[in-house]
């Protein structure tokens, strides 16, 4: 049963599998679960059958789960059930949308709109039009995503560039009134590491002890830019043959196209796609390896890479994008120009030349979010949030 002593937030996202869907579905999970501890929030989770992760439900035992099923994927769009008799059953306080151009969103949205349940957007970088979806998100927002959008009571950014992101798709916004929290980050997983890596786990993958390994934690999408990654790894190769890429997430569209730029780059037996990993044999990965970098065209928040400075591994990331912004702030790392090869090969040889300088920024780093940046420190911003639109 829901406790009606405490503000009830209700999470809608169609995946909830973070193998489906990534750093969101990762990022609202633990938000999930820091707000089971909270003493003034009681979560609910929206979601639809597509893909669902029945282990990450059975790490939630306070939570309420709304699941409604998906009829049919049509030109990559999810037709699901309305959730919205589950929804009036539960009477929630507040509507936390998690992205906001799907189905389910839409039914959600009535729901507000009979209701008048306020919501918030947190849009998670998915609000800039992309390619192959750029002619389906201006037909979303011209029927109701803008409608959606600006009748939301507030808006959640991770960075001021997802806040110059709401502004440029949705002007009649104000920055004034868009609320920028960082990604907070759970960082128990992280907290006893190893003092130092595994050395099996470079015997299993067959790469010398002393070999340097360059990792990517995320989708595999054509936004993720590892076609810059492995253009950097295979000038690398020219000048050695002691470097290895690996790839750790799973296919989003664009796994086929990397594996073929590798034989193009004839740096196929350098790179390894070891497909979504979580949990310990994710952190492994992260910690043996010398530098993780994301090297995204576009990026709201540093998620994955802030993974590896609590990996205590040192992060390369693109300079433009919302992670660049997080990661420069913090001196978390080091930043590259997009698609500038020679950049990113200088960028990588100045860390492996220069260890101590990157391990000493790296840890600095790692305490700062311990001690500032975790879910349970940050969660009261949330809740001021919730607290200001039921309010209004």
């Amino acid at each position: 049963m829901i406790n009606k002593n405490k503000i009830t937030v209700a999470h809608p996202f169609i995946w909830f599998s973070i193998k489906k869907a990534g750093g969101t579905s990762d990022l609202m999970y633990k938000l999930i679960k820091s707000q089971e501890k909270h003493s003034q929030i009681q979560p609910i989770v929206v979601s639809t059958s597509d893909n669902i992760d029945n282990d990450l439900i059975s790490k939630l035992n306070k939570t309420k789960f709304i699941i409604t099923k998906n009829l049919i994927k049509i030109f990559n769009i999810n037709y699901v059930q309305s959730p919205n008799k589950s929804l009036i059953k539960e009477k929630p306080d507040v509507i936390h949308f998690h992205a906001f151009r799907t189905i389910q969103n839409i039914f959600v949205y009535f729901f507000c709109l009979r209701t008048g349940t306020p919501y918030i957007i947190d849009a998670h970088g998915s609000v800039p039009y992309w390619n192959s979806s750029k002619l389906r998100k201006k037909i979303f927002d011209i029927l109701i995503g803008k409608k959606m959008m600006l009748g939301a009571r507030a808006w959640i950014a991770e960075t001021e560039v997802g806040k110059h992101e709401y502004i440029e798709y949705f002007p009649e916004l104000s920055k004034e009134k868009i609320d920028v929290i960082s990604p907070p980050f759970g960082i128990d997983e992280f907290l006893n590491l190893p003092n130092t890596p595994d050395p099996e786990f470079r015997k299993r993958h067959k790469i010398e002890v002393n070999a340097k390994i360059i990792s990517f934690l995320g989708r595999l999408h054509e936004c993720k830019g590892n076609d810059f990654l492995l253009r950097g790894i295979a000038k690398l190769s020219n000048e050695t043959d002691d470097i290895y890429c690996m790839l750790v997430g799973p296919d989003d569209g664009h796994e086929n196209y990397l594996r073929q730029l590798s034989k193009d780059l004839q740096i196929e037996d350098k790179v390894f796609f070891l497909g979504y990993k979580d949990g310990d044999d994710k952190n492994e990965i992260l910690q043996c390896s010398d530098i993780v970098v994301q090297l995204s065209r576009f990026e709201q928040g540093a998620w994955a890479p802030m993974e590896g400075v609590l990996s205590k591994t040192p992060i390369i990331v693109t300079d433009h994008t919302g992670t660049g912004e997080d990661i420069k702030r913090l001196d978390a790392g080091y930043l590259v120009k997009l698609d500038n090869v020679d950049d990113l090969c200088n960028k990588i040889n100045y860390i492996l030349d220069n260890k101590v300088e990157a391990q000493n920024k790296t840890i600095r780093a790692r305490q700062y979010i311990i001690d500032n940046l975790s879910m349970e420190a940050r969660m009261n911003e949330y809740l001021d949030v919730y607290k200001r639109v039921i309010n209004k």
